[in-house]
């Protein structure tokens, strides 16, 4: 029981950083089509887990009880953002790479 709020608030820390990001990459506007995609089906489990992380926050502030499967979600959350990671970060230098040759021309125009 002690240890509850130390894993809460890593598996929070996890999902609000793989959503965060994920955010940031689409209200950027930079991804084509097949990248959102990709992100969105990447990022929408870890988006579940916050929501219900966020909940779960609330329930603790409120010194409410916790859900009786507390545990397993709580685990699972963490697992489903630190299994979303390698794959975000492959998408986050696609899309760095994507952006970078089709802004090449104004980066570096030829003379």
């Amino acid at each position: 029981m002690a240890q509850e709020p130390e894993k809460y608030r890593s598996a929070r820390t996890l999902c609000e950083f793989v959503t965060g990001l994920a955010y940031v990459m689409e209200a950027s506007g930079g991804l084509n089509d097949g990248m959102s995609d990709r992100l969105d089906d990447l990022i929408d489990p870890v988006r579940k887990a916050r929501d219900w992380l966020w909940l779960v926050g609330d329930l603790m502030s409120q010194r409410k009880p916790l859900p009786a499967d507390f545990d397993r979600n709580l685990e699972m959350a963490q697992s489903q953002a630190l299994a979303a990671m390698p794959e975000f970060k492959a998408l986050v230098d696609d899309a760095c790479d994507m952006l970078a040759r089709s802004h090449l021309d104004c980066v570096n125009p030829v003379r």
